[in-house]
């Protein structure tokens, strides 16, 4: 368990938000899409409710042009990096996310933490009047698969001997989800008791938070959160997923007050693929799943053709919207 001390999370000078948006030094023009785009937004200014950091793991041994490059970047942006002494890489990302819950918990910045991918686009307007709404000491908010398959081949393949379940306990899809800071603090607790890193980085956070949620004492409250992944869609507050060139258009039209979504990523109603058969398997893992009326969990599932699985599905519905996404297997 961490210790008690550091901010008072509740207290009026306590920002609302921290925003953990997750880099890596070969990004810089993601990180540049970003600064010429949302990271205007007011919610973010100094002072305001949202603070910010790009957090970036060690850099390798070994200069190359684009270790200077990024080193630059910092130089010029120093205030807006968050280092950690974890090695970058996609195989690191569950080591990187344990080390920046081992942080919030150290620091409570804000009152709620946000992972966020560095390919998504938060709407903050309604992301702030979602959190401000929330009251839960122990929300775990984000864009939910339940009943995952486990998967031994391939991007996403999990080793037997770290886990050997068939299917994954409900969690939040790693390109965005929120803990608050509560539920960050024993999720970082149970994490270094746990000892396991499972390959895929949200999974892990999802299992951790499962531990958490045993304890009748901290009761995790599951928040669906509007989102979409690989598209935009109307009444998002996360658009998940998407080139990060999209986001001068759609930061433009916000701006402007027109609707965000634009260029290729505007799907007006997201379609699933046209070809063979969804399967839907539902099932539930957390002892309490906070179920107000229209709101689901979360559910999974596989498309297949020819009897082989063709894409994965995470489907999370709100007020009678269904929000997914869908993503191939290769």
């Amino acid at each position: 368990m961490f210790p008690e001390e550091g901010r008072d999370v509740y207290a009026s000078e306590v920002p609302l938000l921290f925003l953990a948006i997750n880099s890596g030094p070969q990004y810089g023009s993601r990180r540049a899409d970003i600064r010429a785009s949302w990271l205007h937004h007011p919610l973010l200014a100094p002072g305001g409710p949202v603070t910010f950091r790009f957090v970036v793991g060690a850099v390798k041994t070994g200069r190359t042009s684009m270790d200077e490059a990024f080193e630059a970047e910092v130089s010029q942006f120093r205030s807006q990096f968050l280092r950690l002494p974890i090695e970058n890489g996609y195989d690191k990302l569950t080591n990187k996310t344990f080390a920046l819950l081992s942080w919030f918990a150290e620091q409570r910045p804000a009152r709620f933490l946000m992972k966020v991918d560095d390919d998504s686009f938060p709407h903050f307007d309604k992301l702030v009047s979602l959190l401000e709404g929330q009251k839960q000491r122990y929300a775990y908010m984000g864009l939910f698969s339940e009943c995952a398959t486990v998967l031994r081949t391939g991007k996403w393949a999990q080793r037997r001997e770290d886990y050997n379940g068939s299917v994954y306990p409900l969690y939040a899809l790693g390109p965005g989800y929120i803990l608050s800071a509560e539920l960050a603090v024993e999720t970082a607790s149970a994490a270094a008791s746990d000892g396991r890193r499972l390959f895929n980085e949200d999974v892990s956070v999802g299992s951790w938070v499962h531990i958490v949620n045993v304890s009748e004492a901290t009761p995790v409250h599951v928040v669906p959160i509007p989102s979409s992944m690989n598209v935009c869609s109307p009444g998002d507050v996360l658009t998940l997923s998407i080139n990060s060139s999209a986001f001068g258009c759609m930061w433009e039209r916000w701006r402007q007050g027109q609707a965000v979504c634009c260029g290729d990523y505007d799907d007006q109603e997201a379609e699933f693929p046209n070809r063979g058969e969804y399967n839907y398997s539902p099932c539930g893992f957390l002892q309490t799943c906070e179920l107000a009326p229209g709101i689901a969990c979360g559910h999974a599932g596989t498309f297949t053709k020819d009897g082989n699985v063709t894409h994965h599905v995470a489907l999370s519905s709100f007020d009678t919207k269904v929000w997914h996404i869908i993503f191939p297997t290769k």
